[in-house]
């Protein structure tokens, strides 16, 4: 019975590919041909980008997959092999099979999990966003690399960030995030608003919420593995482009032919010369409830002047690609990431204030990949990490100032060493060494009234890590087995890190999955780390010592995956327990008065479901995710008590609409509010130095929690040619943040007035964006 049921499945799905489309085109280039009837269609497609470069079709009327795919064939100089219902593989036509080329191995077979751009490794489980493929998303009018993430189930930002992503109830610095190779610290541009990676030299994004290789450590919750263009280009070529926020250009150019090639890109922020709308509602979101903001608001009625007021970022990428020979590669890549605020006041009196906060994350690093005859492959590589927070805060008068500084850096230097033997195509086996240098360095003066008050700790720390993992691949079975060795040389601490991944296939459309691992942290981030006066950038990134524990993760996931006649059905669900979390006791146990850390746990239950449907040219899509997150801190509070990012459902519901140039998207998305710990009442009490004081008296710990959060966002998106012979490229594009306006509660702090006598309490609420629309214009060349 059960082979019937599979021979009928698999017959429906002929049955789909075999329907006859409407084709339309007219001398259009190969590369959009193919996009488009991937999509009509539901299959895809792996080349290389040269073999379908400067070749063109030309056809109108109705035709099945098969006979499209001969008549591709006959237009043009390749040819089409079918690796299985859904994979297929372009190559040249001189060119006699992958096999000969030894190209297998290298076809990724992948199956659509979103929309066109997302899709799912169908051997790992691994989810790939490659952004020159994707579909627009709502609210965005050009890719981001980290935001569009968000469409993923189980990968949210509560506080409306683009790069601050909390993957399955884990923080932002609890996730590994690599861009080629390089250790990443940045949290992005406009504190988070905007992702700090390049998407237009972005080749692929590999993403982890759980069942990570052996392969990556550092982090306990997910991996997010940036990958960049890898190809040496024919011929010059690039683009550039400018939305309301900020402006771009890359250009990639052959140096030697089929040897060396380069690649250089740049963004900057227009904010400085344009006081767009869409930066106008960015700014009131990012400088809410801050010192600036209050400055702003008071600036006319109280004769302040605000001398300057900008904030800039820029990123700057290059890469060289030297290929000596057909068996090894090698690449050098370099990012260099930069944000600066500027704000300065006086009033009448020459009292004033001056703020800086810059922020930094420049990288580099050497990748060699190497093939030696059939079985043995190797990789090597190289990075060097440097992250710099500084802030800058000065009070003056005309007699005195007072100043306060801030210094956080991180240097991380590394390098891996990996084999790769697979003696058949069933079995593959690697071994592997990582080496990691911290050198994290915070320091904090304080000079007022002409007394100096310093703070400063420079930790060091060495990880060698001896790693294994084994990969089998059968027609029913996927199982992939590694396990880690961490020796921390500084902390005399060797610790064990297993995971195992597996998939089981019931029949062509149906699959369970599981996973289980282990994983460590020693280097995170200190959160409400409440130093200075500005409100903004006041996180520190710290090793663990005497106070910090070390972090570990034990984590579980089970699942199922249903594909068939444009149908996805995907659910995991997954347990997960961390434990050596740590606070800063001012920051957490808000009743408290004394700087010391407290350690304790976090639990969290969670399920992801997706349900996705392509019709012809529409592409539906439904994410919900429902988890639990508990902190267990006995020494904050008795009784466990909901994470500051609780959200017990996060429900999005997208579509998107492609016809021949034109793309539209639409997205709500409905979250349940996070919680908050309420203010009760002010407590007055006596201090350390025998002084009256004051201090917020709260209820339970994170025991309120905020209004549902519902938004709804759009995007359109139209690309054209400049002339006949295509070779320029256009496009034009908006999007729409918020259509409805909806305020949105995101955070709700308290604090004191303390121009009262007693102080009295203050309730600060942020709010979402509003609605905030973007363009953009492109050129292609």
């Amino acid at each position: 019975m059960r082979k019937v049921l599979l021979c009928v499945l698999l017959l429906v799905g002929m049955l789909i590919r075999a329907q006859e489309q409407n084709l339309d085109y007219n001398n259009e280039p190969l590369e959009d041909v193919v996009r488009d009837i991937e999509s009509r269609f539901q299959v895809r497609f792996s080349f290389n980008i040269k073999a379908l470069q400067n070749q063109f079709i030309t056809y109108s009327g109705t035709m099945v997959l098969d006979a499209f795919i001969n008549l591709i064939e006959s237009q043009t100089q390749v040819k089409i092999q079918q690796i299985d219902s859904d994979n297929f593989v372009i190559i040249k036509s001189d060119e006699t099979s992958i096999k000969d080329l030894n190209l297998l191995d290298e076809v990724v077979v992948v199956s659509e999990y979103l929309t066109s751009g997302f899709d799912l490794n169908k051997k790992t489980g691994a989810i790939t966003v490659s952004p020159n493929k994707l579909s627009v998303l709502p609210g965005l009018v050009e890719p981001d690399v980290l935001q569009s993430l968000q469409s993923l189930p189980g990968v949210t930002s509560p506080t409306e960030s683009a790069s601050r992503l909390h993957i399955r109830g884990g923080t932002p610095d609890q996730n590994l995030i690599l861009f080629d190779g390089i250790t990443m610290y940045h949290d992005g541009h406009l504190f988070g608003m905007i992702s700090p990676f390049n998407p237009y030299v972005t080749e692929q994004i590999e993403v982890l919420r759980s069942g990570a290789s052996a392969e990556y450590g550092k982090r306990v919750a997910g991996v997010v593995n940036i990958k960049t263009i890898n190809e040496i280009p024919d011929n010059i070529k690039g683009s550039l482009g400018t939305n309301t926020i900020q402006s771009d250009i890359n250009i990639s150019a052959p140096i030697i032919k089929d040897k060396l090639g380069i690649i250089v890109a740049g963004r900057r922020a227009l904010t400085d010369i344009w006081d767009s709308f869409t930066f106008r509602n960015y700014s009131d979101k990012i400088f809410q409830n801050t010192k600036i903001e209050e400055i702003n608001n008071i600036q006319t009625e109280e004769e302040l002047s605000v001398l300057d007021n900008t904030l800039n970022f820029s990123d700057v990428f290059a890469k060289a690609i030297y290929n000596p020979t057909e068996n090894h590669s090698f690449s050098l890549s370099g990012i260099f990431v930069t944000n600066d605020l500027n704000h300065v006041s006086q009033d009448l009196d020459q009292e004033g204030s001056a703020d800086n906060l810059k922020l930094k994350n420049d990288g580099f690093s050497l990748n060699w990949n190497g093939t030696y005859k059939k079985q043995w492959r190797s990789l090597f590589k190289l990075y060097y990490s440097d992250y710099i927070s500084e802030n800058f805060t000065r009070q003056f008068d005309e007699a005195s100032e007072d100043v306060f500084t801030r210094n956080n850096r991180i240097k991380d230097f590394g390098l891996s060493a990996i084999a790769y033997y697979k003696p058949s195509d069933k079995h593959e086996l690697s071994i592997g060494y990582d080496f990691s240098n911290y050198d994290v360095f915070l320091e904090i003066l304080e000079n007022q009234d002409g007394d100096t008050f310093s703070q400063r700790s420079n930790t060091k720390q060495n990880r060698h890590t001896l790693f294994s993992e084994y990969n089998y691949a059968s027609n029913k079975w996927y199982v992939r087995g590694g396990l880690r060795v961490n020796n921390f040389s500084d902390l005399d601490l060797i610790n064990f890190e297993p995971r195992l991944y597996s998939e089981y296939h019931l029949g062509n459309n149906f699959k369970v999955k599981l996973s289980a691992e282990k994983r460590y942290q020693i280097i995170s981030q200190l959160v409400d780390f409440d130093v200075n006066d500005l409100g903004l950038g006041n996180e520190v990134w710290a090793l663990t010592n005497e106070d910090i524990p070390i972090l570990s993760n034990t984590q579980f996931t089970t699942g199922i995956l249903f594909n068939n006649n444009g149908w996805k059905l995907d659910i995991e669900a997954y347990h997960k327990r961390l434990n050596g979390l740590s606070s800063f006791t001012r920051g957490f146990n808000l009743n408290a008065t004394n700087d010391t850390f407290t350690s304790g746990t976090n639990t969290i239950y969670g399920l992801d479901v997706l349900v996705k449907k392509r019709i012809q040219r529409f592409n539906f899509w439904l994410g919900y995710s429902l988890s639990k997150n508990e902190f267990n801190f006995p020494e904050i509070q008795d009784t466990k008590f909901p994470g500051n990012f609780d959200q017990r459902h996060v429900l999005s519901l997208s579509s998107t609409y492609n016809y021949k140039r034109l793309q539209l998207s639409l997205g709500w998305q409905y979250a349940t509010g996070i919680p908050f710990s309420d203010a009760s009442s002010v407590e007055e009490f006596t201090n350390d130095m025998n002084q009256t004081d004051f201090r917020i008296d709260y209820n339970e710990q994170n025991g309120g929690r905020l209004p549902s959060y519902q938004r709804l966002d759009a995007s359109v998106i139209y690309d054209f040619y400049f002339n006949e012979k295509r070779k320029l490229k256009g496009r034009v594009g908006a999007s729409v943040i918020n259509v409805f306006n909806r305020e949105n509660d995101i955070d709700r702090l308290f604090s004191l007035d303390e121009d009262n006598s007693p102080p009295t309490l203050i309730q600060e609420n942020s709010i979402g964006l509003n609605t905030t629309a973007n363009v953009v214009f492109r050129i292609n060349f």
